[in-house]
């Protein structure tokens, strides 16, 4: 019994990673590997139950040659290989995804910097426009007052159409 445990804790101790890794990666070949990777572990099984079923003296005589660990050695080195197998292709795998995710960043970076770009150019032209516009608008109402002054003097009366006018200018001068 002695060999069966200690088998069984090797076979644990080498499936751990590779169980994690199985999980992390659904490939074609990562399911591929994990199956021959069952198929090993329930040949060992199906070797342990044949040991431990056999008739007690046959065990018995079989005892003083050879016990289980050594019979199912190449099966429990078997085991370890695919397990590794199974823990490289997810090493394999997770560099493949950095890579991927680094490119992908590096790409978004890019764009996020070119959208910025575009956005600070575009608020310089708005700016640009804005001030065009105060500095039209402004000429308006320096016409406008000289207009109103002319307006007075020929009139004499007060000019409270241009005022009301003036009022709507400022508005839509606020408004942009």
């Amino acid at each position: 019994m002695e060999g069966l445990s200690k088998a069984l804790s090797e076979i644990g101790d080498c499936i751990l990673l590779a169980i994690e890794h199985a999980k992390l990666v659904n490939t074609a070949d990562m399911r591929e590997a994990v199956s021959l990777l069952y198929a090993a572990i329930f040949h060992f099984l199906r070797e342990a139950m044949l040991w431990y079923k056999a008739k007690r003296l046959s065990r018995l005589v079989k005892s003083f040659d050879q016990n289980l660990y050594d019979k199912v050695s190449d099966i429990i080195d078997q085991i370890k290989q695919r397990a590794d197998q199974i823990h490289k292709r997810g090493i394999i795998a997770h560099h493949a995804k950095t890579t991927d995710l680094i490119y992908t960043t590096k790409h978004i970076d890019e764009k996020f910097d070119h959208l910025i770009q575009k956005n600070e150019e575009d608020r310089k032209k708005v700016r640009e426009l804005h001030m065009s516009q105060a500095i039209h608008h402004a000429s308006y109402m320096r016409w406008l007052g000289t207009s109103m002054q002319g307006d007075n003097q020929i009139t004499r009366k007060p000019a409270t159409l241009h005022i009301s006018a003036l009022y709507s200018l400022l508005t839509v001068v606020r408004k942009l």
